[in-house]
C-alpha cells in the first residue's frame, strides 16, 4: 500500500507530469513506458526490489485499491458488452484525429457478412 501512495505522489507531481508529456513527444517511448518506471521508482523507495513479479503485484494492487491509484479510480475504459464473435457492434459516435466532427460508426453502408476490425486508442 506504501508503494500505491508513492507511485500516485510520483505520478502527480509537477515533475512527473512533465515526464509523462516529454514522453508523449518521443517516437519510441511514451507514457506507459514512463509510468513503468515510476512504479520502479515506488517499489524501490519503500524498500521492495521492483522485479518483474513485484511490479505485477503492484499493478494488481492498484485495481483493488482504486482510492489509492487514482489514475484507476478515474479510468474511463470499460469491458464493452460484445463477448461472441459474429455479434452486432453498437452504432457509437467517434471522431479521427484528421476530421473532428463526430461521425456514426460502424457507417451504415459495410457489406454484411465483411468481417470488421477496429483499432481504436486514447489522445487524452
Amino acid at each position: 500500500m506504501a508503494a500505491l501512495a508513492v507511485e500516485d505522489r510520483i505520478r502527480r507531481s509537477d515533475e512527473g507530469q512533465t515526464r509523462f508529456e516529454a514522453a508523449e513527444r518521443m517516437e519510441d517511448w511514451d507514457w506507459m513506458e514512463e509510468a513503468g518506471l515510476m512504479q520502479a521508482e515506488a517499489l524501490a523507495e519503500v524498500g521492495v526490489e521492483p522485479t518483474p513479479s513485484n511490479l505485477a503485484l503492484l499493478r494488481s494492487a492498484a485495481l483493488e485499491h482504486p482510492e489509492l491509484a487514482l489514475y484507476v479510480l478515474h479510468n474511463s475504459c470499460r469491458d464493452g458488452k460484445l463477448c461472441l464473435v459474429g455479434e452486432a457492434a453498437p452504432h457509437v459516435r467517434v471522431c479521427t484525429p484528421l476530421d473532428p466532427s463526430e461521425v456514426t460508426f460502424p457507417p451504415g453502408d459495410l457489406p454484411i457478412g465483411i468481417p470488421l476490425v477496429v483499432l481504436a486508442g486514447s489522445t487524452s
